[in-house]
């Protein structure tokens, strides 16, 4: 977390030290204490992170680093060039030592403005970063990351970061040593970084390696053109693959499944199980002909020297039928005059490639007509949105999947930067979904797109990207106007010829043609049946119209090649109405649940694995807050069509457990439109109306809507519980919820629980429509159910459906609200809670979500709410000025009309005396609901409150108190800085 100071003292400083060093447990501000900056996957911690908040937040820096390297740059320069549009003035100091600082990441880094470079000549290896700060702080980190990819994410890195005043005897030393290598330092100029390029590749062509002896590789090779050396071995998803077909054929299945992100090599995995199967006779249908040659190729590595097996093709106007093995374009393969001449027992095994188009006639007509064979089905996005079902097709029988966030974790696909920059905007208007094509096409935003390209290339010596467009005219002009820019283009289309495709990709990929080329500007041609392994840039220039699509567009370019690092994507963000499918195309995240995608937005790069970075500029953030806040995700078409894709995956009606193991799509968002999933199953046609009762649907009403969320975990286990048992001691109770769940039983959480299962806390009004049912009775060191739930119970369909509920609201409890982040009062740092949520966690008698408003002083807890961005409609009275001071600093407001002798004000003041807890909470805007963060627990600073006017609507003087507000956990960075960026 960035330590950014607001009213520091050097007290304060002095106190975090003796935590840091003398006493851990001193009490002291935890934003100022000394800290380990490491990179831990396992506990979401980068020193990238750490890097990037201190550059946000920074009035000025310094660097020291040995080693730079292009994909370090890269994963820091939408932070920089923002750091240098603030006008923070930076200095970096390196060296030309081992020539191992790479010249392209030098000349990106002498583009930015506001940052000086200068380079000591010698063996400099320092790691140190400072950091000027308001109020006349600085924070240092030191230690052993160079600003490489690796250093910034994955290495096992150690560096210490600690914060001083300027005056600090450490800092100055830092400083002095940093100024006298600066002093003799030479400056980074175009002229020395021609010299240091010569003097590098001459060090290069006349340096003496002495090579080490090979090291055994148990893994299929990561690059294509290294494996012609020895024999071919999965990797080890492949094996994890190799393993399930397996086990299919085993229990006589004689279909199987593979969903395998782009670049996994599937048709290796493909050619191993084939392998393994030893068929006599094998097809292998393709859609497109141009790579059928080099699946054919694929087979012959894998199989190696044998001369029982003839491999041969079909199509691209080849006919070699009589071979045994024989790789087929399924366009020629359908033609009647060709599929006749094989017997339909003719293949022992049958495999499909980008099977997802099997609902197409041509494949229908292939696959009814061969009979016996095994038949392997592959593809990277299944998901079909013209109605076929691919799930059903292959008997339901899904063998592996490696999407593509585990095929990043595996280190199977290259690494990516993505920058996800503003579209362009001319006299006020944006790019949106109705921009039409002069407005696309013009000089200017091809001159935007030419200038994004220049920036985030970061001088790639050799481009090779793909620019995708919205359509065939906006293509072709675009390329026009890039290639008047300097730009190598050509655009190609679903008009041109398999040959002039095939022709613009070898001019693409090649390095001596005199006529190559950097970039092919298409439509959607490219998003799938295509191989360019050395592809090294992705640029959308379209709306993201569908995740998968975003998917398959961004996996052109994460094949691994030799001697590829890392590839480009550069995002145009548009005003676009589905920019919120960004993030779920990026992460992974397919719940349509709106405050993980915000979440994934602010700490995405958190989750990602290895070295990959997201970054967005400010306006593109925004415009994707906005279409998240806007997009309607909860709608009933939307609802049928995710419960129909996970029907059609898992070949049954499936259970609110399925949608949240399968994480496709968030089941809480049924209950804002429905009762009930029966309820929701009813209203689709897909169970009878009668199946249940009015008792047992009113009853599943409460279960959904009160518990299912899984805030806290002590109604729900009560009543898993009990409908298993019928009765339990309230010692099992209690043993069960400790050790399962982790919490420790109070009285009071126990009281509230049991009021909630017994038509306690609900309002009347919503009370009825529960059915006034009592759960659960509390007698003798007992619990039992009542009566009431026990003849329910006797219902084996509301058993089901209750039992279902119950295991969902457990399951969202494990998964959001037990963690480290649980305070002593059960709430979690960072969730998002209702006012509702509030009263039941905090154990009030009833819900006072209607009369809680701002605030409420209650049982000595005294929860805020606060709307961080307030609304132009708010009436003057209401508009408090809250605000955060830093991460650390609340002021707050209290309600008008309140005076420093005011009842709720004193006891407020006397919260030392008294022990008051104040639980802060606190959301964007009303655009994201009715849900608020909970930033914790807060203490106001004695001697910093002050009693001032607010003016009402007619410009009268209010009294109003305000408070300065300390948090007991200084608030997480990215949260911090998506609540305080306010909306254009």
């Amino acid at each position: 977390m960035s330590k950014q100071s607001s009213e520091y003292s050097p007290q304060e400083i002095e106190k975090s030290l003796y935590t840091g060093f003398i006493d851990r447990a001193f009490p002291s501000s935890p934003s100022l204490r000394p800290r380990l900056i490491i990179n831990n996957r396992e506990k979401h911690q980068k020193v990238l992170l750490t890097i990037q908040s201190e550059l946000s937040s920074c009035t000025q820096f310094d660097i020291a680093v040995a080693f730079i390297t292009r994909d370090g740059i890269a994963s820091l320069l939408q932070t920089l060039l923002e750091a240098s549009q603030r006008g923070v003035r930076g200095r970096l100091l390196t060296t030309n030592y081992l020539h191992f600082n790479e010249p392209e990441a030098l000349e990106t880094l002498l583009d930015l403005p506001n940052l000086e470079v200068r380079i000591l000549e010698g063996n400099l290896h320092t790691k140190g970063y400072l950091f000027h700060h308001a109020h006349k702080t600085i924070n240092l980190v030191v230690g052993s990351a160079n600003l490489t990819a690796q250093a910034l994410s994955t290495n096992q890195e150690w560096n210490v970061q600690f914060t001083s005043t300027e005056n600090g005897e450490l800092v100055h030393q830092t400083y002095a040593d940093f100024n006298r290598m600066w002093d003799t330092a030479v400056t980074l100029s175009p002229a020395y970084l021609m010299h240091y390029e010569k003097e590098r590749e001459a060090a290069r062509t006349t340096m003496q390696w002495t090579p080490l002896p090979p090291v055994p590789q148990p893994r299929y090779p990561l690059y294509e053109e290294e494996t012609q050396q020895g024999e071919l071995v999965p990797n080890t998803m492949q094996g994890e693959a190799l393993q399930e077909l397996l086990c299919l054929r085993a229990k006589g299945e004689t279909k199987g499944l593979i969903i395998s992100a782009t670049g996994t090599g599937k048709t290796h995995l493909a050619a191993f199980d084939a392998k393994a199967c030893n068929p006599k006779r094998l097809l292998y249908v393709v859609h497109r002909e141009t790579i059928l040659v080099k699946s054919m190729a694929t087979f012959q590595q894998v199989f190696g020297k044998n001369e029982r097996i003839r491999f041969g093709v079909v199509g691209g106007g080849r006919k070699e039928t009589q071979c045994d093995f024989i790789f087929a374009s399924i366009s020629t393969l359908a033609r009647e005059d060709v599929l006749s001449q094989f017997a339909p027992d003719h293949f022992d095994y049958i495999i499909v490639d980008e099977v997802h188009r099997a609902g197409a006639e041509s494949y229908k007509k292939v696959l009814a007509y061969f009979k016996g064979a095994f038949t392997l089905g592959m593809t990277a996005t299944p998901e079909r949105t013209d109605g076929q079902d691919i799930y059903r097709l292959f008997d339901y029988n899904i063998a592996y999947i490696i999407r593509l966030q585990a095929a990043m974790e595996a280190k199977l696909l290259c690494q990516f930067h993505y920058y996800g920059i503003s579209d362009f905007t001319l006299d006020g208007f944006a790019v949106d979904d109705s921009s039409d094509t002069r407005f696309l096409t013009s000089a200017a935003r091809a001159g935007h797109i030419k200038v994004a390209i220049d920036t985030y290339s970061m001088h790639e010596k050799r481009k090779r990207g793909l620019i995708f467009c919205r359509t065939v005219i906006e293509a072709k002009e675009l390329s026009g106007r890039l290639n008047s820019l300097g730009l190598k283009t050509l655009a190609v289309t679903g008009e041109d010829s398999e040959t002039v495709r095939e022709q613009a990709i070898q001019r693409l990929q090649s390095d001596q043609r005199p006529d190559m080329l950097e970039y092919l500007v298409s439509v959607d041609i490219f998003n799938e049946g295509i191989d360019i392994p050395n592809l090294n840039q992705i640029i959308m220039a379209r709306p993201t119209q569908s995740a998968i699509i975003f998917v398959q567009q961004l996996g052109r370019g994460l094949r691994k090649a030799k001697g590829k690092r890392f590839v480009t994507v550069i995002d145009f963000v548009g005003n676009y109405d589905n920019n919120y499918l960004i993030p779920i195309a990026l992460y992974g995240d397919t719940s349509f649940n709106k405050d993980r995608m915000r979440k994934m937005m602010v700490s995405g790069n958190l989750v990602l694995s290895g070295e990959s970075t997201v970054s967005f500029d400010r306006i593109a953030r925004q415009r994707i807050y906005k279409a998240i806040d806007n997009a309607r995700l909860d709608t009933k078409a939307l609802f049928k069509e995710q419960y129909l894709k996970l029907k059609a995956k898992l070949g049954q009606i499936p259970s609110l457990m399925d949608f949240a193991i399968a994480k496709e799509y968030d089941p809480l968002l049924f209950f804002k439109k429905y009762d009930s999933y029966p309820a929701l199953l009813m209203g689709f046609g897909e169970l009878a109306r009668d199946t249940l009762t009015k008792n047992e649907l009113s009853s599943l009403r409460f279960l959904s809507q009160e518990l299912a969320n899984g805030k806290r975990p002590h109604e729900l286990l009560i009543l898993k519980l009990l409908a298993k048992h019928g009765g339990i001691k309230l010692a099992m109770f209690q043993s069960t919820l400790e050790q399962e769940y982790h919490v420790i039983l109070d009285e009071q959480t126990f009281g509230s629980a049991i009021r909630l299962l017994n038509n306690g806390f609900v309002k009347q009004a919503v009370r009825d429509t529960y059915g006034n049912i009592s759960y659960a009775l509390m007698q003798d060191g007992s619990l039992s159910a009542t009566p009431q739930f026990l003849a329910l119970l006797a219902s084996e369909s509301y058993r089901n459906a209750c039992d279902d509920v119950i295991a969902l609201g457990l399951f969202n409890y494990r998964a959001h609200y037990d963690n480290h982040l649980r305070q002593p009062n059960s709430l979690v740092l960072y969730e998002k809670y209702s006012r509702k949520d509030v009263c039941r966690i905090l154990n009030w008698e009833d819900n006072e979500d209607s009369t809680m408003y701002g605030y409420k002083i209650k049982y000595n807890t005294c929860p805020i709410f606060v709307t961080y961005h307030k609304g132009e409609a708010i009436s003057a009275s209401t508009d408090y000025d809250d605000m955060f001071l830093s991460p650390e600093l609340f002021s707050w407001m209290t309600r008008s009309k309140r005076t420093l002798d005011s009842g709720e004000v004193k006891k407020i003041l006397g919260q030392h005396d008294s022990g008051l807890s104040i639980p802060l909470f606190i959301k964007k805007h009303d655009d994201e609901g009715a849900d608020f963060y909970y930033i914790g627990q807060a203490e106001y600073l004695k001697g910093r409150e002050r009693q001032t006017t607010i003016k009402d609507d007619e410009g009268k003087d209010l009294n109003i108190v305000n408070f300065l507000f300390r948090l007991q956990h200084p608030c997480e960075d990215d949260l911090y800085t998506y609540l305080m960026e306010q909306a254009q």
